[in-house]
């Protein structure tokens, strides 16, 4: 079974119509019939499929039901691959003796997964399609709208926000080279905000069901000392996946803050202004190799990206400066630091992840990354 290959991207709501006349608009484009897609999502109580890293669900149909498993599969600066397996059922619960024996690590286990699945989560969306034939290419682009939401929530999710809305695209390649999904990307991201993003919709239903914690980032100390030929691509593979998850991350801690969270709001935002160091100074390492023109416009992405974020880096300075360890974040708590911890709750952390979020250079500067780490592994 080949992987399939797509790049996902969020964008804000507001700009839902312009993406749509985007699309419609494209001379290669052939638009396909707007579809309603319900999802189940399944797993057993241990989540036994999330730890063989598979997904399992079942999609509603008008006559069928499509049952599916994706298995482990990898990122790469915001390009996701992954197996899957699709087969057509008539009932609304899945059979796994159905899909190829082969994707099981031993011959028991699809017997004993089948008796413990329930459903975690259900995803309800609409979405448009177009079929883009670029070169000898062919993509499909995918503009999904709706909800994530779960009835069987547990710990702190039952007691807490048990939805959150779908608002991203997908561009897979149905044929053709890696390279056309970056180019669409781009092109789209001239026009309006997006940005690349790191989780799927069943990695964010699992967390909304009480049953995953937000993804940590790996420490930078662990890659900041890769400097030279692959090195460099190696920081700019890392800040890609770095980059997102600490976006996504801030979306869902922000709209919460209070003292409690506050330190992990503080950490996320110092920990996403030292990926954008890094993955300026792996652009730095890697200069000689890009084109002047497509350089300077990265330096400037850079540059606009870091002024939307002025507010942010001036506060978080300020701490640092008024910290007793040196060079180094400060740990707030409403005991220890009162007058900071009041200053930095009345900051208004959530207005600066939408200016950022509604930046249009920021999903410029991504993708544009994303394409100098293509080129860089040959994967184009």
């Amino acid at each position: 079974m080949p992987a399939e290959i797509e790049l996902k991207l969020f964008f804000p709501l507001q700009v839902r119509s312009d993406i749509i006349t985007h699309f419609s608009r494209l001379e290669a484009a052939i638009s396909q019939e707007p579809i309603h897609l319900a999802n189940a999502y399944f797993d057993t109580p241990q989540l036994d499929l999330r730890a063989l890293d598979m997904g399992l669900r079942i999609r509603s149909g008008i006559n069928v039901n499509e049952q599916t498993i994706k298995t482990s599969g990898k990122v790469v600066g915001g390009i996701h691959s992954r197996p899957e397996y699709n087969v057509d059922i008539s009932g609304n619960f899945p059979e796994l003796a159905l899909f190829p024996p082969h994707i099981w690590p031993s011959s028991e286990s699809a017997a004993s997964l089948q008796s413990q699945l329930y459903c975690l989560f259900n995803t309800d969306f609409e979405r448009r399609c177009w079929h883009i034939q670029l070169g000898e290419s062919l993509v499909e682009v995918a503009l999904d709208l709706g909800s994530i939401s779960s009835d069987n929530a547990k710990g702190e999710a039952a007691m807490s926000s048990v939805s959150e809305p779908i608002c991203e695209l997908e561009f897979e390649l149905l044929s053709g080279k890696p390279a056309a999904l970056l180019t669409l990307a781009q092109d789209l991201a001239a026009k309006v905000p997006v940005a690349i993003a790191r989780a799927s919709k069943a990695q964010r239903g699992y967390r909304i069901a009480g049953l995953g914690a937000l993804p940590k980032l790996k420490a930078i100390a662990d890659i900041s000392e890769l400097s030279q030929g692959s090195g460099a691509l190696a920081v700019l593979e890392y800040g890609l996946d770095a980059w997102p998850l600490l976006l996504e991350n801030l979306a869902v801690l922000t709209p919460l803050m209070n003292g409690a969270n506050l330190s992990a709001i503080i950490d996320a935002w110092s920990q996403l202004i030292s990926v954008l160091e890094l993955l300026q100074g792996a652009v730095v390492t890697i200069s000689s190799k890009i084109e002047p023109e497509k350089l300077a416009a990265v330096n400037l992405e850079f540059t606009k990206v870091k002024d939307c974020l002025s507010q942010v880096i001036e506060l978080l300075n300020t701490l640092a400066n008024a910290s007793e360890a040196p060079n180094a974040w400060p740990q707030i708590t409403s005991e220890q630091r009162p007058e900071q911890t009041q200053e930095l709750l009345q900051f208004n952390w959530l207005e600066q992840l939408k200016q950022l979020q509604h930046n249009l250079v920021m999903g410029q500067l991504q993708l544009n990354l994303l394409g100098l780490l293509l080129a860089g592994s040959g994967k184009e």
